[in-house]
């Protein structure tokens, strides 16, 4: 994975968690904040590197949770996902494509519908870096600025989980500095946690949650979009006008 990736899928959804933790924990309860500034981050220069460091980890557990999701199929209806199902089938049926098992025998539609989406996925990539090995291909030119687009899409959707990661935190350190545990956390007594801070946090936490779902939504169709006109306008233009591809990853 290139710096490009490693950029968009881990360190940039792992320094917006931070930044939603911090604001977010500022706004319900400012001393708090006041106290980690000068107490740690200035007082002891290393804390900010170590905490870089930590929303890096955030950043790849928050890669990590959103893969696990984005192949569940019992995911979110909010979830999107790139569906790779629907231009096979198209393909198939337009006989722009055919598909065989290793024993040459032929996948129809209907051994198609027995698939998830990670198998479909693998069928997908197997006939796309076959093409795009192929002289009359427009896919070899095309594949790095799909590749961007798909990189963008997982980073916006590590990013989503980064923001409930954040929520999730958030409301952790109400609880824990309602309880006052563990000691370590500085205590400033009831006027340390602001009524209507937490209210407006709130209020910044949801709507912050709900643009990066609508953005990762718009990504999800953009990747969606390019990758269906451009696989099939590369099977529509290949010579011979059917190419045969041979695939391992279809159920019997």
């Amino acid at each position: 994975m290139n710096d490009t990736k490693q950029f968009l899928r881990y360190l940039v959804p792992g320094l917006f968690f931070l930044f939603q933790l911090a604001l977010l924990v500022g706004i319900t309860s400012p001393p708090v904040v006041k106290h980690v500034y000068k107490e740690i981050l200035v007082a002891k220069p290393n804390a900010a590197l170590i905490t870089l460091f930590a929303g890096g980890v955030v950043g790849y557990l928050a890669s990590l949770f959103h893969h696990l999701i984005y192949w569940w199929p019992g995911r979110p209806s909010f979830y999107s996902t790139i569906i790779h199902k629907g231009i096979l089938k198209s393909a198939i049926t337009n006989n722009w494509l055919t598909l065989q098992l290793p024993n040459k025998n032929t996948i129809t539609i209907k051994d198609l519908d027995k698939q998830d989406s990670g198998e479909d996925w693998q069928i997908i990539n197997t006939v796309w870096h076959f093409r795009r090995s192929c002289m009359d291909s427009c896919l070899d030119r095309a594949t790095g600025r799909v590749e961007a687009i798909v990189d963008l899409t997982h980073g916006a959707g590590t990013t989503v989980i980064a923001g409930i990661f954040a929520i999730v935190g958030w409301l952790f350190w109400i609880i824990c500095y309602s309880a006052k545990f563990p000691p370590f956390i500085p205590s400033y007594g009831a006027e340390g946690l602001y009524p209507y801070g937490i209210l407006a946090s709130f209020v910044i936490a949801v709507t912050t949650l709900i643009f990066l779902i609508l953005s990762y939504q718009r990504l999800v169709a953009h990747s969606q979009g390019l990758i269906n006109s451009l696989f099939i306008t590369d099977l529509k233009n290949a010579k011979p006008r059917t190419p045969t591809i041979i695939v391992e990853c279809v159920k019997p």
